[in-house]
């Protein structure tokens, strides 16, 4: 079964650095790595890095003027099950690969279509752009905490 998915965009293309940081990242919390697969306490997921098709960086220059930069690459992340603690994980993995590029979280979905509290969805560090929430990465701290906490599917 396929379980959620969410991207995280960065700041500038991925440079052979940046890949051999987020390898040594998916490493270090990783029971096993198989190519872009890695298994974190038995649970699968797997990364990709690029865009999924040719358009989607420009689908996100108009975050320029909320985030202060626009973003030049994207860091897919996906979880390979469904379950309440594969959204949990996924959103830990997320949030500490967005620190880690300074980046944002791209939601692939609004975020009020999940929580209707105005803590989270009024923040400023949330944008709407192209039916998506971009998420800056301390309000989706908050959200991991959130009881109406989970990813999109």
């Amino acid at each position: 079964m396929a379980g959620p998915t969410v991207g995280i965009l960065i700041r500038e293309k991925i440079s052979a650095t940046g890949k051999q940081s987020l390898h040594v990242f998916v490493t270090s919390i990783s029971n096993a790595i198989n190519g872009e697969n890695f298994w974190v306490d038995s649970r699968p997921l797997g990364y990709a890095i690029g865009p999924e098709y040719a358009e989607e960086i420009a689908e996100y220059s108009r975050a320029h003027s909320v985030i202060g930069w626009e973003p030049k690459d994207i860091i897919g992340l996906y979880a390979m099950c469904n379950d309440a603690q594969d959204h949990i994980l996924l959103g830990k993995v997320a949030l500490s690969i967005a620190r880690l590029f300074n980046g944002w979280i791209a939601f692939h979905n609004p975020l009020s279509l999940y929580t209707n509290d105005p803590d989270i969805v009024m923040d400023k560090g949330i944008i709407d752009i192209q039916g998506e929430s971009l998420i800056s990465p301390d309000l989706f701290e908050r959200w991991l905490q959130h009881p109406d906490f989970c990813m999109v599917k």
